[in-house]
C-alpha cells in the first residue's frame, strides 16, 4: 500500500503550498540576478561602457536608473538576437595603451622601390604584432605610436 499523504481532501492545499515555493523560488532567482545586474550602475563600470555608448545595448544600459530597467535593458538586446553579451564584454575589458617607438622599427632596407613597399609594409606590421603582449584576456592593449 502506498502512502504519500495526498488526499482529495489536502490536495488543494497541497497545490497552494507548491505555488508558494515556486512563487518564492522565483523572487530568489530575481534577487540574485539583479545582484549580479547592479554591478552595470557602477560609477566604475560607466566609465569602461562609456567607450562603447555608440552600441544600442550599451547606450540603453548607460540611460538605466536602476537594476530594474538595466533587466529590461538587456531582456530587450538578449531576446532581440543581438550579441549584446559578447559587446558588453568588450568594453569592460581593461585598456591598456603600449607606447611604440617608430624609431626601434628597422626595415630590411632603408631605401625602397615601388616594387618593395609590400615587403615594408609587411615589415611594420610583423613589427606591430610583435609589440602586443600575450596579455591577460580581460585586458585589450592598444598601440600608441611615438
Amino acid at each position: 500500500m502506498h502512502e504519500c499523504g495526498l488526499t482529495f481532501e489536502n490536495a488543494g492545499a497541497r497545490r497552494d503550498g507548491a505555488d508558494v515555493q515556486v512563487q518564492t523560488a522565483h523572487s530568489l532567482v530575481d534577487e540574485v540576478i539583479r545582484s549580479k545586474l547592479s554591478i552595470l550602475l557602477a560609477p566604475a563600470v560607466h566609465e569602461l561602457l562609456k567607450q562603447g555608448k555608440h552600441e544600442p545595448v550599451i547606450a540603453d544600459i548607460l540611460g538605466c536608473k536602476g537594476v530594474q530597467a538595466v533587466e529590461a535593458a538587456l531582456a530587450k538586446h538578449v531576446t532581440g538576437g543581438s550579441d549584446a553579451v559578447n559587446i558588453i564584454n568588450k568594453y569592460l575589458k581593461k585598456i591598456v595603451v603600449l607606447k611604440v617607438n617608430l624609431a626601434d622599427f628597422k626595415p630590411s632596407a632603408t631605401a625602397v622601390e615601388k616594387d618593395a613597399v609590400q615587403q615594408v609594409a609587411d615589415e611594420f606590421r610583423a613589427f606591430l604584432r610583435k609589440q602586443f603582449s600575450e596579455g591577460k584576456s580581460d585586458t585589450v592593449e592598444v598601440l600608441q605610436l611615438e
